[in-house]
């Protein structure tokens, strides 16, 4: 069984202060201290920026970056003007979970958000979760909480894995973050309107990999399995089962309390029906167990995605598609 001195805790990101703590420091305060309380002998790696105040905080090691500031992305019209300004941090992700890891020192590691908490030392009685032989990718499976991961089969989205905590063998999880910054318009939304962006259920034009697909891809890529996607909403049955099948082999799916992590509010207040959840990736792993089982999973592949997407595309879904197409027709008149 793991003890708490064979992990790292790689806490990335900016140092974090409550709106009504402003400068306090004192969520990133209570995340490191709730750290030490359940994992007491782990070596927390606090990997942030050079202009963030890290004087008196509870680390092992310190890593601080330059920061690569946000991406930004622009919303524009019907008459290519652009309307707003919106931004991902996928770059500074990159960059200081990166850096973090590469610190690291134990055979294991926990990829950690200086704005969550440890609420038990419940990952250390789960040694099942570690008895997985080797994949294809990796020394063993990555654990990912459920809130996140996509499910293509009712929201399309390929490949798109959670990234809010992600736990296992440390070389494991530097080749997921071995990706390199981002490039326009992989994760941005600079390039022109054209048809297939009316497939997006947003206002914005969409990039054609979403932060978390970006990652994912590049990880992929850089190993030789090349899965191509033009646009992050335009999938097939075909590739679903490829999502699913490394999903499954690489990857395993943990309630959050299964980690001993809470998670932020905002982060768990979605649709419970667009993410893989426990229950969802057991019953996949039976489906895929069989060759019977899963031609039967296949078929049932194709109703499911028929009836989920056809109840979005009957809702707003729908209203803003239909909008895109008039506007891209008066854009060709």
């Amino acid at each position: 069984m793991l003890k708490s001195i064979d992990f790292s805790v790689v806490v990335q990101g900016p140092i974090h202060s409550s709106p009504e703590h402003k400068g306090e420091r004192d969520v990133t305060i209570r995340c490191l201290k709730s750290i030490r309380t359940f994992l007491p002998d782990a070596e927390i790696v606090l990997s942030t920026w050079e202009s963030e105040n890290t004087e008196g905080l509870d680390y092992n090691v310190l890593i601080k970056s330059v920061d690569p500031k946000t991406n930004s992305s622009t919303t524009r019209n019907a008459n290519a003007i652009a309307e707003q300004l919106s931004f991902t941090n996928v770059d500074r992700q990159i960059v200081s979970t990166r850096a973090g890891l590469e610190a690291a020192t134990r055979p294991y590691a926990i990829k950690f958000r200086g704005d969550l908490l440890m609420e038990s030392d419940a990952l250390l009685r789960h040694p099942e979760f570690f008895d997985s032989p080797g994949t294809p990718l990796f020394q063993g499976k990555v654990l990912i909480t459920p809130y996140f991961t996509k499910n293509p089969r009712t929201f399309p989205s390929l490949f798109h894995y959670s990234d809010i905590v992600q736990v296992g063998r440390t070389e494991d999880l530097r080749k997921i973050w071995s990706a390199p910054l981002t490039f326009d318009p992989e994760t941005t939304r600079l390039a022109e309107r054209d048809r297939d962006h009316y497939l997006s259920p947003w206002r914005q034009v969409p990039p054609r990999l979403l932060p978390e697909q970006f990652i994912i891809f590049s990880f992929l890529e850089k190993g030789g399995h090349r899965s191509y996607v033009r646009h992050p909403f335009l999938v097939t049955p075909r590739k679903i089962l490829l999502s699913e099948e490394l999903l499954l082999k690489s990857f395993r799916v943990v309630a959050p309390a299964q980690l001993g992590v809470r998670l932020r509010d905002d982060f768990v207040t979605g649709d419970p029906r667009l993410f893989y959840l426990c229950s969802d990736w057991e019953r996949l792993t039976r489906a895929y167990a069989h060759p019977v089982s899963r031609w039967a999973s296949q078929v049932a592949l194709l109703l499911q995605t028929y009836m989920a997407w056809s109840q979005l595309l009957g809702s707003s879904f729908l209203r803003a598609l239909k909008e895109r197409q008039t506007t891209w027709g008066a854009r060709k008149e």
